[in-house]
């Protein structure tokens, strides 16, 4: 049996942010198929998975400099402060607030907030992306 996917789970940084990118890509779809289904089940869960994508490419980006594998939210937010990766941290707290807590938790769905927090989420994974290329 294959242990499930998690930010305390050994695996590259690399390996780390494909599983991001494909987190970010299946949110995408749930959140379409829940619009289409008119099921907010779906678009919730699709949400909490765009926020999980910004918590694996965090993690990445941590454990690629050097500061280990974040256990939990705050240790992210701490570790990009450090990283002096402020706009990341910022990202993070939108992401977490309007995804995680607001849609996923709370059940509110707004849709162009969660159509901006889902490309602001992209964005900084692209971001991630080049910061552990270069």
């Amino acid at each position: 049996m294959t242990p499930p996917i998690t930010a305390t789970t050994q695996r590259r940084p690399s390996e780390r942010l494909r599983d991001a990118r494909e987190f970010l890509a299946h949110a995408k779809v749930e959140i379409r198929e829940g619009r289409t289904r008119a099921d907010k089940k779906f678009i919730r869960q699709g949400s909490e998975k765009a926020f999980h994508a910004l918590v694996e490419a965090c993690a990445a980006l941590a454990q690629k400099r050097g500061l280990g594998v974040p256990r939990n939210h705050d240790e992210t937010r701490d570790r990009l402060v450090e990283l002096h990766e402020l706009h990341l941290r910022d990202a993070y707290d939108d992401a977490m607030g309007r995804l995680h807590v607001l849609t996923y938790y709370k059940g509110w769905v707004e849709n162009e907030r969660i159509d901006e927090q889902v490309r602001a989420v992209e964005r900084a994974i692209d971001t991630i992306h080049r910061k552990l290329k270069g």
